[in-house]
């Protein structure tokens, strides 16, 4: 989750979960056939996904409404047009970013998105499927969106708003670095849940 929402919605992998093969798909720690299983592959959302797009964020707010900043409510009415735009600025813009992830089958498990604003870069609307979980994909998109954030911005803060009840979230954030900076918002939606920001301090820096 992340600031994004208001506005309508809200390094490279380890072992730790999962790597990223050739052609950048997420490679399971265990074996399938002898070989290592392909679990999805991280790419940036095209603009012609628009459709894809809108029913994978709408299961995710219809999934884990409490994991995010905008409603179900609110996003099923959105126009066509709307959706479209909100594709083609992920897809194609340069102060914004969406990446999926892609399962063996071509259909999306998973998405993430990263926007910059005041010289930091916010990650919002982080989620996966729940039948592809634990299987390395969302920290192989969270990693995804990090290195387009530390590419455009170097030296700039990478931060995200997360509901500290989403423990599995949580979990992952740390240990990519993300600690908490103390300021906590209202989740509006849900109450009396808040959303915590976290800022990523780098591997090697977390303490």
């Amino acid at each position: 989750m992340g600031r994004a929402e208001g506005r309508g919605s809200f390094g490279r992998p380890t072992s730790r979960s999962g790597a990223l093969g050739a052609r950048g798909w997420v490679v399971e720690p265990g074996m399938k056939g002898g070989r290592p299983e392909e679990a999805a592959r991280i790419r940036r959302l095209r603009a012609d996904e628009w459709a894809s797009f809108r029913e994978l964020r709408l299961a995710a707010l219809r999934c884990d409404p409490a994991a995010f900043g905008s409603t179900l409510e609110r996003e099923q009415g959105y126009p066509d047009e709307k959706w479209r735009s909100w594709a083609a600025e992920g897809a194609e813009g340069s102060e914004n970013a969406t990446f999926v992830a892609e399962g063996r089958d071509r259909e999306l498990v998973g998405l993430g998105g990263v926007f910059t604003a005041e010289g930091a870069s916010h990650v919002w609307g982080m989620w996966v499927a729940p039948g592809h979980r634990g299987r390395g994909v969302g920290g192989a998109l969270l990693d995804e969106l990090v290195r387009w954030a530390k590419a455009k911005s170097p030296a700039g803060s990478v931060l995200l708003q997360v509901n500290p009840d989403q423990a599995g979230a949580v979990r992952l954030y740390e240990t990519r670095g993300f600690r908490p900076t103390g300021r906590a918002d209202p989740l509006g939606h849900h109450p009396p849940a808040v959303a915590i920001e976290m800022r990523q301090q780098g591997y090697g820096e977390a303490g």
